[in-house]
């Protein structure tokens, strides 16, 4: 998708450490064009800032770099502050307890709360999978296309942003049938790289691959039993593959770990 760079000055260089496994969606008030809301944040004194902004007549704008902190999810820890952390309605947010801009790319879509139109669903699709992308070559993990991991900022704080009409389900649908139908053109699982003969495993030095075989939209992979006394193999691929984001189940009838794409 064609992304034009507009860098703002607020930011924060690095993730102090996280990596961001959620999407967070805002609007901003005023003309859906997106030009007030790019120069809202190209404005130092605003101290305001998103990863990527989507305008009917900017398009797709970059921000802030994803592997920095863009400025539009903020809390705070005082229990009096009006941003405090423990009014969010997220569970991860209030059980992580630490800044979410963090571990957050966020999305505005100007406008005043108004349908966000055909166009703009189909470019934040889009957007939600090329960072997706990005974040499994930068950080090696698959962020969930689920509720739990694209989310809006009402649920981080007390605001009516991105508003009750927005199209989460929608996006989230969209998002999930396009990965799912790319990683099978590609002959992989839609969670993460794999050969066509099979999902190379590494452990230390030792590198195994494992047959597997598509059985609609999912991968079944058999393995033999290892050593005695030692960590199985089936064991191991299972860790793994959800350290990886899959869903991994045990088929008892075949002996074999049948991973898919996470459902929410």
């Amino acid at each position: 998708m064609q992304i034009t760079q507009k860098l703002s000055p607020n930011f924060t260089r690095g993730r102090q450490g996280w990596v961001p496994d959620m999407f967070c969606f805002h609007y901003d008030t005023g003309s859906d064009a997106g030009t007030g809301t790019i120069n809202t944040i190209m404005n130092p004194a605003r101290q305001a800032s998103y990863h990527s902004t989507i305008g009917t007549a900017t398009g797709v704008t970059e921000h802030v770099r994803i592997e920095d902190t863009a400025w539009a999810n903020g809390t705070s820890t005082d229990r009096n502050h009006r941003l405090w952390i423990g009014h969010a309605r997220h569970p991860i947010v209030r059980e992580r307890n630490v800044n979410p801009n963090l571990y957050t790319i966020s999305i505005c879509i100007p406008g005043d709360r108004a349908p966000i139109g055909e166009t703009r669903i189909e470019q934040a699709v889009e957007l939600i999978l090329h960072y997706r992308r990005e974040v499994h070559r930068i950080w090696g993990v698959w962020i969930k296309l689920d509720r739990t991991h694209i989310i809006g900022h009402d649920e981080i704080s007390r605001t009516l942003c991105p508003g009750l009409d927005f199209p989460f389900e929608e996006i989230i649908n969209r998002a999930r049938a396009r990965a799912g139908a790319s990683a099978r053109a590609a002959g992989r699982p839609a969670g993460g790289q794999s050969p066509r003969e099979g999902v190379l495993v590494r452990i230390g030095d030792v590198e195994t691959i494992v047959p597997a075989q598509m059985r609609g939209d999912r991968w079944v992979m058999t393995l033999p039993d290892g050593p005695e006394g030692q960590p199985q193999p089936s064991v191991l691929l299972r860790v793994v593959l959800e350290t990886m984001g899959f869903d991994v189940g045990w088929d008892s009838a075949d002996g074999a770990i049948v991973a898919a794409l996470p459902v929410e």
